[in-house]
């Protein structure tokens, strides 16, 4: 093979390589064979909310909006924020789940069936929120606490046991409190 020639047929391997990237990239996401959704009915006192999921059914019944997006996205409901209607409205919704496709892959068929019945476009974000630390103090703080008075017991020897009033449960055998004692 000539120079020109062996360039020429890296340039069409290098082609037929980006064409099938391409083409491994572009490919659907996957979604429900069939879907129905409808406003939840006014059950009255009755609550039956919740998700089954078979290896070719999904049921979503009594959800809110927020709820299946949260479920979609893998998410917890105090994540997704929106306006306030997006908690209010319930929705039944039944899917059937196409031959061959794991159920795994329900949440992004969930994305998919909100993109396109919903219209919904989501991103993601990062935002700080106060947060609280649960810390060991240190030695110091523990010397300040006060001591709870305990009551005498079989393990302990009634001699070392005083009253609440007359000051600390347990005797300290310390020189600065046997002064002030």
């Amino acid at each position: 093979m000539t120079g020109l020639k062996r360039a020429a047929w890296i340039a069409r391997v290098i082609v037929g390589a980006l064409v099938l990237a391409a083409a491994a990239g572009a490919q659907a996401p996957p979604a429900f064979e069939v879907a129905s959704i409808k406003p939840s009915g006014d059950e009255g006192d009755q609550v039956n909310a919740g998700a089954r999921i078979s290896v070719t059914q999904v049921r979503f019944t009594r959800l809110s909006l927020k709820d299946l997006i949260a479920a979609a996205y893998r998410m917890r409901t105090s994540q997704v924020v929106g306006p306030d209607w997006i908690a209010q409205g319930r929705f039944d919704i039944a899917a059937k789940i196409p031959d061959g496709v794991s159920p795994a892959l329900v949440p992004e068929m969930m994305q998919a069936l909100l993109a396109n019945r919903f219209q919904m476009k989501a991103h993601r974000e990062t935002k700080e929120f106060p947060v609280y630390a649960l810390v060991v103090g240190t030695a110091r703080s523990s010397r300040n606490r006060r001591r709870i008075p305990m009551r005498p017991s079989r393990h302990r020897p009634a001699s070392r046991w005083r009253p609440a009033e007359a000051g600390p449960a347990w005797r300290s055998t310390s020189a600065a409190a046997r002064r002030t004692a």
